[in-house]
C-alpha cells in the first residue's frame, strides 16, 4: 500500500526491501549458524542505547501480559474481524500486517515494538541531546515503535524545561506600514502610560509629530477620553483615523458611539507588537523625556517647567519638519 512507502531520495537510503533483511535472508539459506550471530548484532544495532540491552527488553516482553498477547497474536495470526481481537492490542489492528517476531519480540518491520516498561527509557535516550521533534521522530522511525509513539515524543519534547527556554522564537509577521497622513492632525495616536504612580495620556500628530499630554490623577475613564477626543477635534480639526493599542476605554461602547457620531475610524495596533503602532511609542518615549523632574508634586504639567519643556520640544519638532518640507522643495524645483 501507498501508505507503507518512505520517501525516496537521491541515495536511496529507503529502498524497496531492506539490506539488512536481503542479507538475513542470504545468510539463512547458506548457513543458519550464521544467521543468529547476523540477526543478534541486528537487534543490538537497533537497540542502540547503553542503558538498555536486550536481555532485559526480552525478560520486559516476557512479564507483559499484554506483549505476550501480542507475540502471540503475531505467531498463530490475527483474528479476521477486530471484535475478536483483545482491546488491549486495539491500536496494533491497522499494522498487522506489518508486524513479524524474533525470539520474543515484535518488530513493525525493521522496528523493535517496545514493552510499555523500556518506552520512558527510550524517549529519554531518544532526547538526551536535547534535539527537536524531528531528529527524535527520524530517529525512532528507524528502531524504535509502540502505538501513539509520535505523540509520547512530542510530549517529551515540549514538557522539556530547557528545550523551551532555548527554543527560537517563532518569526514576526512582516510589517505591513499604514499610508502617512497628508496633512497634520488627519491621524493622531493615543497611548496611556504610567509615570510612577500617575497616569497620563499621550496624543501624537503622525504628521508632524505634535505631543499633547493629559494627566489624570487616577486611571481615565472611557468619559474623559471622550472628552478629550472632543477637545482636540475642536482645537486641531477631526482627524480621520485614530490609532490606538485597543485597551479597555477604546474599546468601551462610550467611545465607539463617539467615533461613529464624528465620523472618525479606528485602527487598532496588533496584539502584543507594538511596532505597529509605533508613533504612540515614540510620543509615549518622548512624553516620559519631558514631564521627567517637571511635574508638580501631584504628578499634574500646570508649572512654567513642564510647559516650557512642551513648548522646546514642539518647537523642535517643527523645526525639523520644516527643513524636511524645504529640501523636498528645493529638490523638486531643481528637477532632481
Amino acid at each position: 500500500p501507498g501508505k507503507w512507502h518512505r520517501g525516496p531520495d537521491g541515495l536511496s537510503r529507503h529502498p524497496t526491501i531492506s539490506p539488512v533483511h536481503a542479507l538475513f535472508c542470504q545468510d539463512n539459506a547458506t548457513s543458519p549458524n550464521t544467521t543468529n550471530v547476523t540477526e543478534d548484532a541486528r537487534l543490538e544495532a537497533l537497540l542502540d542505547t547503553s542503558d538498555l540491552n536486550m536481555i532485559e527488553l526480552e525478560r520486559a516482553a516476557a512479564e507483559d501480559p499484554s506483549y505476550r498477547s501480542l507475540l502471540s497474536n503475531v505467531i498463530s495470526g490475527f483474528p479476521k474481524t477486530k471484535d475478536l481481537l483483545d482491546p488491549s492490542l486495539n491500536s496494533f489492528w491497522n499494522v498487522k500486517d506489518r508486524l513479524s517476531f524474533s525470539g520474543n519480540l515484535v518488530f513493525l518491520e525493521d522496528r523493535i515494538v517496545i514493552p510499555r516498561r523500556y518506552q520512558s527509557t527510550i524517549l529519554n535516550n531518544l532526547h538526551a541531546a536535547h534535539q527537536g521533534v524531528s531528529g527524535m521522530l527520524r530517529r525512532a522511525s528507524q528502531s524504535f515503535y509502540w502505538p501513539n509513539l509520535e505523540q509520547a515524543i512530542r510530549n517529551k519534547r515540549y514538557s522539556c524545561k530547557h528545550c523551551n527556554e532555548r527554543s527560537p522564537s517563532q518569526q514576526k509577521e512582516s510589517y505591513c506600514p499604514s499610508p502617512p497622513p497628508q496633512y497634520p492632525f488627519q491621524e493622531i495616536c493615543l497611548d496611556y502610560f504610567k509615570e510612577g504612580h500617575h497616569y497620563y495620556l499621550s496624543c501624537v500628530d503622525r504628521f508632524s509629530g505634535w505631543t499633547i499630554i493629559y494627566h489624570f490623577l487616577q486611571q481615565a475613564s472611557a468619559r474623559k477620553l471622550v472628552d478629550i477626543c472632543r477637545d482636540i477635534s475642536t482645537c486641531y480639526g477631526v482627524a480621520e483615523t485614530i490609532d490606538s493599542d485597543g485597551g479597555p476605554q477604546f474599546t468601551s461602547d462610550e467611545f465607539k458611539a463617539f467615533l461613529k457620531n464624528w465620523g472618525i475610524r479606528h485602527r487598532i495596533s496588533s496584539v502584543d507588537y507594538p511596532q505597529s503602532n509605533g508613533r504612540a511609542e515614540l510620543g509615549v518615549k518622548a512624553s516620559r523625556r519631558i514631564i521627567m523632574d517637571n511635574t508638580n508634586t501631584d504628578g499634574s504639567l500646570n508649572n512654567d517647567k513642564a510647559a516650557r519643556a512642551i513648548l522646546q520640544y514642539r518647537t523642535h519638532r517643527f523645526q525639523t519638519l520644516a527643513s524636511v518640507q524645504l529640501r523636498y522643495c528645493f529638490i523638486g524645483s531643481s528637477g532632481i
